[in-house]
């Protein structure tokens, strides 16, 4: 037996288009600010604000247990703990590109990609 199809409703159909073009642009806006964040993780200021919170924390710390001089003291933990976390994001790299390699993508094929899918950002 062949099943009879419902003829398309064009309302039905228009109302689907507006429902995902609110999606899309919703989906848009919400990569506009995964975009801002990550900028804002690598910049200047994400890292000085980490290097004075850390360096005051580390100094209250060190006072609190009577260290002598501790605002001098805390600069090298505080300073480490900055270069630690770039460490961290350089092996976050490499092991993000050796898996790309892995699979055999392109990575100049997955930011094309990308850039395809972010038109706003460019």
């Amino acid at each position: 037996m062949t099943e009879l199809k419902k003829p398309l409703n064009t309302n039905d159909i228009t109302e689907q288009i507006k429902t995902l073009q609110i999606e899309i642009e919703g989906l848009k806006q919400f990569q506009k600010l995964i975009g801002y964040e990550q900028k804002f993780d690598v910049s200047i200021i994400f890292l000085l604000l980490n290097l004075v919170l850390i360096y005051v924390a580390i100094s209250v710390y060190l006072m609190s247990a009577d260290v002598n001089r501790p605002w001098e003291v805390s600069i090298v933990p505080s300073v480490v703990f900055i270069i630690s976390t770039w460490i961290v994001q350089l092996l976050k790299r490499f092991y993000t590109q050796h898996l790309i390699k892995k699979e055999n993508l392109s990575l100049t094929a997955i930011r094309r990609d990308v850039l395809r899918t972010r038109t706003d950002f460019t």
